[in-house]
């Protein structure tokens, strides 16, 4: 890729930290879109990249570790446009306390974010601040036409690229607009299984921020599922529970809440009190409560979660694992570190 002259001393020291550091932190001010321009420019199996334009929510270390933990082979973390998650003084205080605990994960972490975010930590945060190496500045730039940057690296789905899902969108598109036309009067087996279908193209919608359009096609799916497999049965609770995750990334608690209660009715009639998706239920609880910010009541219902994954799946399951983080993350959110 071509750069323009004030930018190519930045590329530089870019490239030397990548190539000789062994971690510590690192800091560079861009656009949102030059953010992920330069993290693209530096796509390798050995990066890992976290943007929080994908994902809009308050600084959690507790998120990160989580992350971190599915990128361990990766020797550097971009994590791109901080300023979105350090909106409040709170979360900056939040990220500032975590410094020791970033240091731990003994990774290059090059944190992208606007300039003013930028003097804001410098005034806020200067525990963590100083402990900054290097800070580099990127002006906008046009990408050459010939010579186009990398997208980059992400090998966790849950964070693919806007652009990635854009493309996922379009290739499903037809089949969207076929399994919505589905005629009610087929076969019961084809509609069920062309709503597994249509539920997996909902949550890409998801993903990709269109909440309207993947709330229309779970309740084509939620309608189906009530109709042939009726109210009370396991696959209707996912329903219920995947069209209250879509509004709690609305932020709609209340309706959510309604729908994750709904579904917990069903899976301890259904399944029982002790089942797995049960205890998943109690987990989706306990986060609408973590971001009302009512912390008493999240651990709670984290703790049921955790009574029963303890006991069904073991104290060494991944689930497991989950709900000891989650609970951690309220502890950190009461600064009870």
């Amino acid at each position: 890729m071509e750069t323009t002259n004030k930018n190519d001393d930045a590329y530089d020291t870019m490239c030397w930290i990548l190539a000789n550091a062994d971690k510590g932190f690192y800091f560079f001010t861009a656009t949102p879109p030059m953010q992920r321009q330069v993290a693209g420019r530096y796509s390798s199996p050995t990066i890992a990249v976290y943007d929080y334009a994908d994902k809009v929510a308050p600084y959690s270390f507790n998120t990160l570790d989580v992350w971190a933990a599915v990128h361990k082979n990766a020797k550097v973390f971009f994590i791109l446009n901080l300023q979105l998650s350090i909106a409040t003084e709170a979360d900056l205080d939040h990220f500032n306390f975590s410094r020791d605990m970033l240091s731990r994960l003994d990774k290059v972490l090059i944190f992208g974010m606007l300039p003013e975010t930028e003097e804001r930590l410098a005034k806020r945060a200067y525990d963590l601040y100083s402990f900054v190496r290097i800070k580099m500045e990127f002006a906008d730039e046009t990408p050459s036409a010939e010579i186009p940057f990398e997208k980059p690296i992400l090998p966790d789905d849950y964070f693919v690229s806007r652009e990635d899902l854009q493309q996922q969108l379009q290739r499903y598109q037809k089949t969207e607009q076929q399994l919505m036309n589905l005629s009610k009067h087929a076969d019961d087996n084809l509609q069920l299984s062309a709503m597994l279908t249509l539920q997996n193209i909902a949550e890409v919608h998801r993903k990709y921020g269109d909440y309207s359009r993947a709330l229309k096609l779970l309740n084509k799916l939620k309608y189906v599922r009530e109709k042939l497999l009726g109210k009370e049965h396991p696959g209707t609770a996912t329903v219920y529970n995947n069209i209250a995750g879509v509004y709690s990334h609305q932020g709609d608690y209340a309706k959510a809440l309604k729908l994750y209660r709904r579904a917990l009715e069903i899976r301890e009639k259904v399944l029982g009190k002790e089942h797995p998706d049960t205890a998943t239920t109690y987990n989706n609880i306990a986060s609408i409560y973590y971001y009302q910010g009512d912390y008493a009541k999240a651990l709670e219902w984290y703790q049921k979660a955790l009574e029963i994954r303890e006991k069904v799946l073991g104290k060494e399951h991944p689930d497991t694992a989950t709900t000891y983080n989650n609970i951690a993350g309220v502890y950190e959110r009461q600064g009870d570190y």
